[in-house]
């Protein structure tokens, strides 16, 4: 959806239902990213987010002619899987656009259900749906960072019609709803995500919950969300491809402001980097790094927390070099990994152009590691070792 433009032919008015059943006669204008742009019958136009209509209409917008105007103000088509290079524009939501619609208040066992575009939030203390509309942005940015991209992809629950997220008032509920104690976010059940309040920026005052920006974990819910939602092609992931673009979103990509920016993370590159040396007592080893590369999931060293933590760095400069420092800087490579890894595993949002496309690269019957082997290049550790030991002295960076 991030690429679609006005449709090529006159569109017409038709009846737009949202999830909670509401109707009204419109005319679709254009859609970017995850806002679609509706013109209603007095002429007003209106943006709302793609995830608060009903299933219908998200499956008439997937079917609309992707087209957009040329100088001479005829139309030509245009790849909905975009350009191979990391979006221009910072990445933000409108907590104003956000609609919270209210589910099941169970005061008696503590399960308070709110629901917004394509995730279900379950809290064990009731929040008020400004609060939630606030807390829910991260949610919907990590969304729209995967819908903006030129992979072809869009992130889908495994089972049901959202991404259950579960939030925890207290440290006791974390734990009992399946949380480790180490940690204020987590993947339990279904790949659900569980998160705690006070990760979310949520304060109490009286016998309310306010939302403080200032007092949230920068990064957490994307990340946390980032990891679940590429649980569904974990398969073919590997483990730096998975946690990595999760922790590159929160340690790199995502700002203090609640936006993403995907240019000019040199510097909260580097930040990222030297906070994580002190706090967890981490040095950078290039042997190390190279290795992690190569590791499969069932090589893994979650058993460690020191292993775990040298994993968390290790991943997301794995991420950066592919996507910023290698060959010429666009993330060429890295963008076709993720495309073929997506349309591999037939997730892509066009089954039968992804398939199309893997048999012209003579993709089609790839593994996971053949995926992993044209993204290296044919370029061996030897030589992929001294092309980031080189590009990372360039800004800064120096392994042991």
């Amino acid at each position: 959806m991030s690429c679609l433009c006005a449709n090529a032919q006159a569109p017409t008015a038709r009846v737009w239902t949202n999830q909670q059943g509401r109707t009204v006669n419109a005319t679709f204008v254009e859609a970017a990213g995850v806002n679609v742009v509706l013109q209603l019958e007095n002429g007003t136009k209106t943006t709302v987010h793609l995830g608060t209509l009903s299933g219908a209409d998200q499956d008439y917008l997937k079917k609309i002619q992707v087209a957009k105007p040329t100088a001479g103000g005829t139309t030509n088509p245009v790849s909905n899987s975009g350009a191979l290079e990391w979006p221009k524009e910072v990445l933000s939501i409108d907590t104003k656009s956000i609609v919270v619609a209210e589910g099941q208040q169970d005061a008696a066992s503590r399960r308070y259900h709110y629901h917004t575009g394509n995730f279900e939030f379950i809290a064990t203390a009731p929040l008020a749906n400004s609060v939630m509309a606030e807390v829910a942005a991260d949610f919907l940015l990590t969304e729209k960072f995967f819908l903006s991209q030129c992979w072809n992809w869009t992130p889908k629950p495994k089972k049901g019609d959202r991404f259950t997220v579960y939030l925890a008032e207290t440290p006791e509920d974390f734990i009992a709803m399946g949380g480790s104690d180490r940690d204020s976010a987590d993947i339990i059940e279904d790949n659900s995500s569980l998160i705690r309040f006070s990760a979310l920026g949520l304060k109490k005052v009286g016998a309310r919950y306010q939302y403080d920006a200032k007092a949230k974990e920068p990064g957490r819910v994307t990340s946390i969300v980032a990891y679940g939602m590429l649980q569904d092609v974990s398969g073919w992931l590997h483990p730096w491809t998975l946690q990595g673009m999760s922790n590159f979103l929160k340690f790199v990509a995502y700002q203090n402001n609640g936006t993403v920016r995907l240019t000019e993370l040199e510097s909260p590159l580097k930040k990222a980097v030297k906070e994580l040396m002190e706090t967890n007592k981490v040095k950078l080893d290039l042997q190390r790094l190279l290795m992690y590369m190569h590791t499969d999931f069932k090589a893994v060293r979650g058993d460690v927390q020191q292993f775990k933590l040298e994993q968390q760095i290790d991943c997301f400069l794995l991420v950066y070099f592919f996507g910023f420092l290698d060959g010429d800087g666009t993330g060429q490579a890295l963008h076709q990994y993720y495309r073929n890894i997506f349309a591999r595993s037939k997730r892509a949002r066009d089954p039968q152009k992804a398939e199309s496309m893997l048999a012209e690269q003579g993709m089609d019957k790839a593994s996971p590691e053949d995926i992993l082997t044209k993204l290296l290049a044919g370029r061996d550790d030897g030589r992929l070792g001294a092309e980031m030991t080189e590009k990372f002295k360039k800004i800064g960076i120096r392994f042991n």
